[in-house]
């Protein structure tokens, strides 16, 4: 389940602000854009999306349409993630080669046990992982092959937000408005 990070949103699970300092989601994009413009990134989100998910839940192994970096903060419960930068899952799963399965069938849960070659393709030194857990910050980039389960010991909130890099944008991958709006920031 996916909604906007407002201050109602996040007190419908309990949550008094980030980590009881209460700050909104939009106060928290707002002043991560101002620390990280210097690091050549751009904000265009100003509401990041608050996601909750039931324990063992899971999102299916893909790669995000936009190259954004990717922030995403841990609220509640935990939250694992595989990540494998450059690669691309296409049509089929990385650890069932040949195999006919699609996409939208790979999940890696916290609930169930993994087969052996899920197992290995997760430990080979492509991949990263990693358990996010209240107050843990993770950045990655969409455009890498990635998925996300909920532990399985409790319900997981986390507020994922994205920021363009001015590389990116400068080549054009954001549309050529972005584009021209990178050679003036660049200028």
């Amino acid at each position: 389940r996916e909604a906007v990070a407002s201050a109602e949103a996040l007190s419908l699970f309990g949550v008094d602000g980030l980590d009881g300092l209460n700050v909104d989601g939009k106060v928290l994009v707002s002043q991560l854009g101002t620390l990280l413009s210097r690091a050549g990134l751009v904000f265009a989100e100003d509401r990041p999306g608050l996601f909750a998910g039931d324990a063992g839940t899971a999102s299916h192994l893909h790669v995000d349409r936009k190259p954004l970096l990717q922030f995403c903060h841990g609220l509640h419960g935990c939250k694992f993630f595989c990540v494998a930068p450059g690669k691309s899952p296409g049509p089929q799963v990385p650890w069932q080669s040949g195999s006919q399965l699609e996409m939208l069938d790979a999940k890696l849960p916290t609930d169930e046990k993994l087969s052996p070659a899920a197992v290995e393709w997760m430990q080979s030194p492509e991949v990263s992982v990693c358990c996010l857990h209240p107050g843990d910050l993770l950045l990655f980039l969409g455009q890498s092959c990635h998925a996300g389960c909920n532990g399985a010991a409790q319900m997981s909130l986390s507020l994922f937000h994205g920021a363009m890099p001015l590389s990116y944008m400068l080549q054009g991958a954001f549309g050529v408005p972005y584009q021209l709006m990178a050679r003036k920031l660049m200028s």
